[in-house]
C-alpha cells in the first residue's frame, strides 16, 4: 500500500497478469473470477507479477465460454455478473483494468466507500464505482493518453467491447511511453522523474523530470510553474526540454496533463524510439 508504481512497471506487471490470464482462458479454458491487487503477487523488486488465488476459479462451459457467476470482492466485480449470472474472461480483464487504474493512480479510497452503495450498483448491473472515477480526467496527469484509453477500454461495461486476454497482451507490447514516476509531492504537485526510449539499457535512455510548483511571488503569482528538463544518462546537465515553462492555473489539472502530454509527444519526436 502506498507504493508508487512507475508507468512501464504497471504496463510490465499488467502485461505478466493478462499473458497468465490468457494461458487460463484459451489454454485451460478457466476463468478466474477474483482478480484483484491481493491476487497479483510481485518480485522483491515489484517488478514482476505472478497470477495467484486460484480458489475462486471455475471451467468455462463448453457451449457458452463462460462460467456461473459468485461473489467474491465487489469491487472489482464485472457490471454483468448480476446482468446475466455469468461471467466469463470479460470479467478477469474487466477486474485487471480496475487493478491498472490503482496502480496508475493511487488506491480506491476503501475507507470512504458506501458499502451499501457499492452492493447496491452491484445489483443493478453497473460498476461498483461511478462512471466518473473512470473518465480520462480522472488519471494522474503522467499517464499517457495511450495508457488511459487502454484501461478505459479493459473497464467498459460491455464486455463485447473489452479486449481479450491474449489482445491485451499485444496491446500492452506495443505501448512506447516514458516510464514516468511522481517521485515527491501528491496530485498534480511535486516533481516527476522518467526514463525514455523504454526496453533500452540505462545507458542508453535519456533522463526526464517535471516539476510542478505553485508560485509564491511575481507576475504569475498563485499560478501554477511547470518546467520540463532532460539529460542523456551518460552526461549530468539539466537542460530544458523543447517544451518551454508553462504557467497554469494552480487547480488546473487537465493543464498539467496536457503539459506532460506536450512532453511526451515532444520526446518521441525527437528522440524517436
Amino acid at each position: 500500500a502506498g507504493h508508487r508504481f512507475s508507468i512501464g512497471t504497471v504496463i510490465s506487471i499488467v502485461k505478466d497478469t493478462a499473458d497468465a490470464l490468457a494461458h487460463l482462458h484459451v489454454t485451460k479454458r478457466y476463468v478466474h473470477r477474483d482478480i484483484k491487487p491481493k491476487n497479483i503477487l510481485l518480485d522483491v523488486d515489484r517488478k514482476v507479477g505472478f497470477l495467484a488465488d486460484f480458489g475462486s476459479a471455475a471451467a468455462m462451459d463448453g457451449t457458452s465460454g463462460d462460467a456461473a457467476a459468485v461473489r467474491t470482492t465487489a469491487l472489482y466485480q464485472a457490471p454483468e455478473a448480476a446482468r446475466t449470472g455469468r461471467v466469463g474472461p470479460p470479467a478477469d480483464v474487466y477486474a485487471l483494468g480496475l487493478t491498472a487504474f490503482e496502480m496508475l493512480n493511487g488506491l480506491f479510497p476503501y475507507s470512504s466507500l458506501d458499502a451499501a452503495e457499492v452492493d447496491k450498483r452491484i445489483n443493478q448491473g453497473q460498476r461498483s464505482l461511478p462512471t466518473r472515477i473512470f473518465t480520462p480526467g480522472a488519471f494522474a496527469p503522467h499517464v499517457p493518453k495511450v495508457v488511459r484509453q487502454l484501461v478505459r477500454r479493459m473497464v467498459d461495461v460491455d464486455p463485447d467491447r473489452r479486449p481479450t486476454s491474449s489482445d491485451l497482451v499485444r496491446a500492452l507490447r506495443a505501448l512506447k511511453c516514458i516510464d514516468w514516476r511522481h517521485d515527491i509531492g501528491d496530485s498534480i504537485d511535486g516533481e516527476w522523474s522518467g526514463r525514455w526510449p523504454p526496453r533500452r539499457l540505462p545507458d542508453d535512455q535519456i533522463e526526464l523530470r517535471v516539476r510542478s510548483t505553485v508560485l509564491q511571488g511575481g507576475h504569475d503569482r498563485g499560478r501554477r510553474r511547470l518546467v520540463a528538463q532532460y539529460r542523456r544518462a551518460t552526461s549530468g546537465g539539466w537542460r530544458t526540454v523543447g517544451i518551454g515553462p508553462s504557467a497554469v492555473a494552480a487547480q488546473d489539472a487537465a493543464a498539467v496533463s496536457e503539459f506532460f502530454s506536450a512532453v511526451d509527444a515532444h520526446t518521441a519526436s525527437r528522440w524517436p524510439a
